[in-house]
C-alpha cells in the first residue's frame, strides 16, 4: 500500500522525506495534527481565538480555520504565535516545519520524528490512499 502520489512537477506539494509528494490525505492528517497541537497551546494560555487574532492580526476565523487543518500560518508570523502560547520561537518554528514540510525538517534535524509521524497516520488513511492510486 503506498501512501504516496508519483512526484510531480509545480509548487506547493509536501514531500515524503524521500522527495515522493504526499497525498492529500496525509497532508491533511500532518495539518489537523498540527492544528490539534496549536489548539492545545491557545486552550493553556486560556485565550480565545479572537484574543489571539487580535494579537497576531489575523481574524478569528482564521485562526479557527488554521487549528482545523483547513489553513496554514504564515511563515512570517511564526514568531508571534511562539510569543503569544509562550513558547520557543525555534522549537515552535520546528513543530510547525515537521507538519507543514517533513522533508525539509528531516534535512535539517534527522529523520526519527519524521518517520514516527508518517508510520503513525492510521491505517484507513493509507489504504484510502491505496485505493485512490
Amino acid at each position: 500500500m503506498s501512501r504516496y502520489y508519483k512526484p510531480t512537477m509545480g509548487r506547493g506539494h509536501t514531500v515524503d522525506t524521500k522527495g515522493r509528494v504526499l497525498s492529500n490525505d496525509i497532508v491533511k492528517r500532518l495539518q489537523l495534527e498540527l492544528g490539534a497541537y496549536l489548539k492545545e497551546l491557545r486552550e493553556a494560555t486560556g485565550m480565545t481565538q479572537k484574543q489571539v487574532s487580535q494579537i497576531v492580526g489575523t481574524t478569528d476565523n482564521h485562526i479557527s480555520d488554521i487549528e482545523n487543518g483547513i489553513r496554514k500560518i504564515s511563515p512570517e508570523r511564526y514568531e508571534q504565535f511562539a510569543k503569544v502560547y509562550g513558547v520557543d520561537r525555534v522549537e515552535f518554528g520546528k513543530r510547525i516545519l515537521l507538519h507543514y514540510d517533513p522533508f525539509t525538517y528531516k534535512l535539517l534535524f534527522g529523520g526519527r520524528k519524521v518517520d514516527a509521524i508518517l508510520s503513525a497516520i492510521p491505517e484507513r488513511i493509507s489504504e484510502a490512499v491505496a485505493q485512490a492510486d
